[in-house]
């Protein structure tokens, strides 16, 4: 039995819900400051007009990676997602610094990328570093470097109120962090329960099957003990009386004849439950099926064989009582209708498909006339066919026999 597939929600070190709203804004912001720098160039950058286009394709080229692997279903563990942060705000803040440093507006970029950076970390000293860290760079970037910060116009304002946004950003995706991470642990706590809940009617059902099988063996020993016994007697008194009044009154004689065929065929119905009885034993299929031929053999008086090739495969116990209904109702119409001399009843367990087949030498009848002749019989044996997916095939034909054959690929039968 394969083990359930654990779902991803469930994998908390699986990153890639929150990280696929991440890419999206990634993609939305690189498109966008990609257009801006290089729309109307500003070409005295020099070089750094191009070093900024290259970190920017680098981001780019990672951001894609991670998107791939979002996309095929891999795993997106926190080490890819804080590598990608580092990128994003390294490239950011060098940008900056080789740029106009604090009048360079896209300053904004670092909010989306501490959002980043805090839906990674769980933990709040770090994200708190971190951050720290980055606001330093950034006070420092902005103070020492030209143009600088402009006192006497009261920028120092404009520096702080940047550099608290950026602690209220990892703050706020801290909290959504621990938001997501509470609903997932929810999701998962839910399916446990219900994984439990199942368990536990698995089990029941289980002790119900057991409880009905045990129903099964008891009533079949019963028929056994019982109306099948009395069946016997009775089939054996037929047949005495049939012999001793044969020469005396000959149309009493075939009306106990009749009346004989009748009760072996009633005996024979009864052997049915009977026979099916150590199916809950756990025995085999084919080791049924010869015990039930050879009750038939020796009910009919109709030589009677019975062969196994290959090896039977692992069955349910539904299948196998299905199966075990074909040979019963081709046995029972032989017996009716065929007036045959030899029946023959194989079971074929070989490549890819179980096959049954039961022939015999009797008086046949019309290929299209098989599901009219045989009635009940054939019905039953459609019914199987249908709920088991196999192929039902009867070939006949007036004087030379009848073959019914049932073949059942082998992918069904690992289906039930």
């Amino acid at each position: 039995m394969e083990r359930a597939q654990v779902p991803s929600y469930a994998v908390f070190e699986d990153l890639r819900y929150n990280q696929r709203f991440i890419v999206m804004v990634r993609w939305s912001l690189l498109v966008g400051w990609l257009f801006l720098h290089n729309y109307r160039p500003d070409h005295s950058m020099g070089t750094n007009y191009w070093i900024l286009n290259g970190m920017a394709l680098t981001v780019a080229a990672v951001n894609g990676y991670l998107h791939w692997r979002i996309i095929n279903n891999r795993p997106l563990t926190k080490r890819y997602a804080l590598a990608m942060s580092a990128l994003d705000l390294t490239a950011i803040t060098a940008g900056i610094a080789i740029t106009s440093r604090f009048d360079n507006a896209f300053f904004v970029l670092y909010y989306p990328a501490m959002l980043g950076i805090s839906l990674v970390l769980t933990s709040r000293p770090q994200i708190f570093a971190i951050t720290t860290t980055l606001a330093g760079l950034y006070t420092a970037i902005s103070l020492l470097l030209a143009p600088g910060v402009d006192f006497d116009a009261v920028e120092e304002k404009i520096l702080l109120m940047r550099v608290i946004s950026m602690f209220a950003v990892a703050a706020a995706g801290n909290l959504i962090l621990e938001i997501e991470r509470f609903k997932r642990r929810e999701a998962v706590d839910a399916e446990r329960v219900r994984m439990e809940e199942n368990m536990e009617l698995q089990s029941r059902v289980r002790e119900a099957e057991r409880g009905l099988e045990m129903e099964r063996i008891r009533i079949s020993q019963e028929i056994h003990d019982g109306a099948a016994q009395t069946a016997f007697v009775l089939n054996l008194g037929l047949e005495t009386c049939q012999r001793l009044v044969k020469e005396d009154n000959p149309e009493l004689s075939e009306k106990l004849k009749g009346l004989h065929v009748q009760s072996k065929q009633a005996l024979w119905e009864l052997r049915y439950p009977i026979n099916l009885g150590p199916l809950f034993e756990g025995k085999s299929l084919a080791e049924m099926l010869e015990n039930h031929v050879r009750n038939f053999e020796m009910l009919t008086s109709i030589p009677t064989t019975f062969s196994l090739k290959g090896t039977e495969m692992q069955l349910s116990a539904v299948t196998k009582q299905r199966l075990f209904s074909l040979p019963h109702n081709a046995l029972t119409n032989t017996y009716r209708h065929a007036n045959a001399s030899r029946v023959k009843v194989e079971m074929v367990c070989e490549g890819d498909e179980l096959v049954l087949s039961i022939t015999d030498d009797g008086v046949g009848m019309a290929a299209d006339a098989a599901d009219t002749f045989l009635g009940h019989g054939i019905r039953n044996m459609r019914r199987v066919e249908r709920e088991l997916g196999g192929v039902l095939n009867i070939v006949s034909a007036p004087g030379e026999g009848t073959t019914v054959s049932f073949a059942l690929p082998r992918q069904e039968v690992a289906d039930e």
